[in-house]
């Protein structure tokens, strides 16, 4: 996710991207969002945790911030109402998706419905086809049942380098790659 949607589509697009340091560091990254005015930030949701984490984070002028980019893991909704009151992320965008998928397959917008429960609404991206099946079936499950889901589109990898074995049990004969 961090060279895909960061580091190529930005630098394809012109868009400036900063690194504030040689290896991942909070306290660099609000000096930077401070000092750059940066106004999309991008990482997992460890790493917004440990930035909303800061105990001097209020310090830091974040006004320029408008949205951002989360994938790597599931994040806790009490982290999204965080991140738009404490650092005015005002629109985020989930992705969700595997290194097998190069690297996002489903774009996911938060909102607070009107218990105040932060629901993901979303789309499978255009170029992907996804459905759920029966683990022991194969079989597509009704919506709302649970299930393995499953990825084809071009930017699936093609197999595990020198590993029929494990490429057959990942991708399908008709090409649909096995999430688990």
């Amino acid at each position: 996710m961090g060279s895909v949607i960061g580091g190529m589509c930005m630098a394809l697009h012109g868009i400036t991207l900063v690194f504030p340091s040689a290896g991942y560091d909070s306290r660099a990254n609000l000096e930077a969002i401070q000092n750059e005015r940066c106004n999309f930030l991008y990482g997992t949701p460890t790493m917004y945790i440990d930035m909303l984490g800061q105990p001097d984070l209020h310090k830091y002028d974040l006004s320029s911030v408008e949205s951002g980019f989360m994938s790597g893991s599931l994040c806790p909704p009490e982290v999204m109402r965080k991140l738009k009151a404490d650092m005015n992320v005002n629109d985020m965008i989930i992705g969700y998706g595997t290194t097998e998928n190069s690297p996002v397959t489903f774009l996911g917008f938060p909102r607070d419905n009107e218990e105040q429960k932060t629901e993901t609404v979303g789309c499978i991206l255009n170029h992907t086809e996804a459905k759920v099946v029966d683990v022991s079936s194969g079989e597509v499950v009704p919506l709302g049942d649970p299930g393995e889901l499953l990825i084809r589109a071009y930017s699936v990898m093609l197999g595990y380098w020198e590993d029929p074995d494990k490429t057959s049990e990942a991708i399908t004969k008709d090409h649909w790659y096995r999430t688990g």
